[in-house]
């Protein structure tokens, strides 16, 4: 295979491969043939100053974007569930943008009106330009997150945007601009979605789409739950998801010429246990392996699913059985987000979901036979989470020295909840997790106060955004200005890889598994889509490399079979490594 480098909430319980090396020439990423990769928008950067901290740097970037839930008093639940956001470098200039989604007020008669209020953003060199106008990707509506993914296999990234109403799906035209493909089954009127990925999971090379599924609101109970204050008043709150019906999940095959045909109940979708569920995160990678794309999914009071590709885009629903439906005391929580890393640094895929107050983050470590054996205790992981709701998350490496660090946003959803509950807040603080001596400790309040500044916080989104190599993280904010944390943490070497497929997996390459070896140890990354809470992860996948100056290998297992490895590899840059097509 040749390869260029190139509190509670009401209503809520408490309970075969072929092996081939990329070549460089004076330089440049190159395949075999001699084709040049795009270039590498990375390398070492001076800066001013590297305290061991994050800054928040939105305004001095240029982005001025504010969320609006669109609140009046009725108490809607999806008034307190959007805020996703996704990194894409949607004009190929070689540098991440990011695409920001709001909610806003309803009309008088409850519809919303035709513009949204979602925002592109333009990456140029660190500053931030809107471009939602050009670009016409303003939305439709109220919106809550976003998927990105190369429907066409054109290299342009396309965008599908989850909203309370019909959900939007954007193609990219490559000159700026978006066209939206305006028709079914894609622009499904499930009353409130959530998350979404693209994914290739018949191996077609055509990414398909996942579309979860939230809840089936009855307007008639919307805005008649209440809590007691200590002083036995009753007080009106959101209703919580248990009040409401599970809604159905959607998988979409992609058939080409931004076609999609509805392969839910086929492909095994939400035709056991699993219909309906309350859906709320999904990520997709391949989890076991095999050379296909699994997914997980995080659901609110419902039990997680986890579908296990057949390998041909068809799917058996196994979390009960490997481990990840349910808490290890068997109750179902309030998963909201998903975070994938190597916490047990054996090469294989660790799963976290977050979830609400008085439930811990819940950590889940996979085992050699396939399934995951809780370690939410014995990790530390779960210690301090108790007293927050948590949203987005995400695996990074912070320091640049080759650990995994993780970060939790959280956010209550009731802005009074002062009232009943006095020892809770509505707006709270983002936590981080550092491995030391085998446990996680949290010191989020060591790295600065943009970090740990109480927000009512929904979706994380994790890029280099001014490639000096160290990761920075936007984090959406319900009712708030957007936070662009920058990395200023001491400089260490780094490598980030972007991986490139063709054929099976699709140019996207999701369910790749990437494996980074140098004289300090191994390190594995997976390309995922989705994860978080409603939102994209740039598509680089990151390694500190602390001290090491050089990489010995570097290796990549791609969808549907096939190694590419490449051998004593410069540091301190993006290397793209491209699968010979």
């Amino acid at each position: 295979m040749s390869a260029s480098l190139v509190a509670t909430r009401s209503g809520r319980r408490l309970l075969g491969v072929v092996m081939g090396a990329g070549v460089l020439v004076g330089g440049v990423a190159c395949d075999e043939s001699g084709e040049v990769a795009p270039p590498d928008p990375g390398g070492v950067r001076p800066t001013a100053v590297d305290p061991p901290d994050f800054v928040d740097v939105a305004a001095a970037a240029g982005i001025a974007f504010r969320h609006e839930r669109g609140a009046r008093g009725e108490r809607r639940l999806h008034e307190t569930m959007g805020g996703g956001l996704a990194w894409l470098d949607y004009d190929r200039d070689g540098d991440p943008d990011l695409y920001v989604t709001s909610g806003q007020p309803a009309l008088a008669d409850g519809s919303f009106p035709s513009a949204g209020r979602n925002r592109l953003l333009r990456n140029d060199g660190g500053r931030f330009v809107d471009v939602t106008g050009d670009a016409r990707v303003a939305g439709h509506g109220y919106a809550l997150g976003a998927a990105v993914g190369d429907i066409d296999d054109d290299g342009f990234p396309d965008l599908y945007v989850t909203c309370f109403g019909p959900n939007v799906l954007y193609r990219n035209r490559g000159d700026g601009s978006f066209e939206e493909l305006d028709g079914p089954p894609v622009r499904i009127a499930e009353p409130f979605s959530a998350g979404c990925v693209f994914a290739d999971f018949d191996l077609d090379g055509l990414p398909d789409l996942y579309v979860a599924s939230y809840v089936a609101l009855d307007d008639a109970v919307v805005a008649n739950c209440t809590e007691t204050t200590p002083g036995g008043t009753r007080v009106p709150v959101y209703c919580g998801p248990i009040v409401y019906r599970g809604a159905a999940d959607h998988l979409f095959r992609n058939l080409g010429a931004g076609r999609f045909e509805d392969v839910t109940r086929a492909a095994g979708i939400g035709v056991g246990r699993d219909a309906p569920s309350k859906s709320l995160g999904v990520l997709a990678t391949d989890l076991d392996r095999d050379g296909d794309v699994d997914i997980f999914v995080a659901c609110d009071t419902t039990a997680n699913l986890l579908y296990r590709n057949r390998g041909d885009g068809s799917f058996d629903e196994v979390g009960l059985v490997a481990g990840v439906a349910a808490s290890d005391a068997g109750v179902y929580e309030g998963g909201m987000g998903i975070a994938i890393g190597d916490v047990s640094r054996d090469g294989l895929p660790d799963l976290l979901v977050t979830n609400f107050a008085e439930e811990p983050n819940r950590l889940w470590v996979s085992t050699s036979g396939g399934g995951y054996v809780d370690a939410t205790d014995r990790s530390g992981i779960g210690r301090g989470s108790r007293a927050l709701v948590g949203w987005g998350a995400v695996f990074v490496d912070t320091g640049g020295e080759g650990s995994e660090e993780l970060l939790v946003a959280n956010g209550h959803i009731h802005p009074n909840v002062a009232d009943w509950l006095p020892e809770r807040e509505y707006e709270q603080r983002s936590l981080l997790y550092r491995a030391r001596d085998g446990r996680f400790e949290e010191i989020g309040a060591t790295l600065g106060p943009d970090l740990v500044r109480p927000r009512a916080h929904r979706g994380v989104a994790a890029a280099d955004f001014d490639g000096d190599g160290r990761v920075d993280i936007a984090l959406g904010v319900l009712d708030g200005p957007l936070v662009l944390l920058r990395g200023n943490s001491a400089r260490h070497h780094w490598l980030a890889v972007r991986v490139e497929g063709a054929g099976p997996g699709g140019r996207d390459a999701i369910g790749a598994r990437v494996e980074v070896r140098t004289r300090s140890g191994t390190q594995v990354r997976w390309r995922s889509a989705g994860g978080s809470y409603l939102s994209e992860h740039a598509p680089e996948l990151r390694f500190g490399l602390g001290a090491d100056d050089r990489v010995d290998e570097l290796r990549v297992e791609w969808p549907g079979g096939g190694v590419s490895v490449l051998e004593d590899l410069d540091v301190d840059r993006t290397v793209a490594v491209r699968r010979g097509r």
